[in-house]
């Protein structure tokens, strides 16, 4: 059965975000940390899909979709390319570039993933997103 991995930048009490949402220090927490890169890189080899929430969409299409050079292009590249899924109610679409749109998902999240889980594949990341996390915490097995 596939798994769902959660991956938070988050301080011990709770903070994901500083001043005016900015997640600025999670580059700057991670900037020139070879190992970091190496791990996540390994971490991408064994999903195929990435789970996100409506405002980490956003993001995360504004950023890693211009990566096109340096040392994030690789990490880049496969996050690019590997399927999405956005859960959100209000969303009509969700493009990402030049890559596939991610899908989305409008019904419960539980059900969803509870679905995804039963289907053949590798394992499936959760980045950001806390109110999504937040929703499956209370059924992961």
């Amino acid at each position: 059965m596939r798994r769902v991995v959660l991956q938070e930048f988050v301080t011990v009490d709770g903070v994901a975000a500083g001043p005016n949402g900015s997640v600025a220090f999670v580059p700057a927490a991670t900037q020139g940390d070879q190992t970091f890169g190496q791990e996540q890189l390994a971490l991408m080899d064994t999903i195929d899909t990435i789970l996100l929430g409506q405002q980490t969409c956003g993001m995360f299409v504004g950023y890693w979709s211009n990566v096109t050079q340096g040392e994030e292009k690789p990490f880049a590249d496969k996050l690019n390319a590997t399927p999405k899924m956005v859960f959100s109610r209000t969303l009509d679409n969700a493009p990402w570039e030049a890559w596939n749109e991610a899908r989305i998902a409008r019904n419960s999240a539980c059900d969803e993933v509870a679905r995804l889980k039963q289907q053949p594949g590798k394992n499936m990341v959760i980045w950001g997103s806390i109110s999504l996390a937040q929703s499956l915490m209370n059924v992961a097995d």
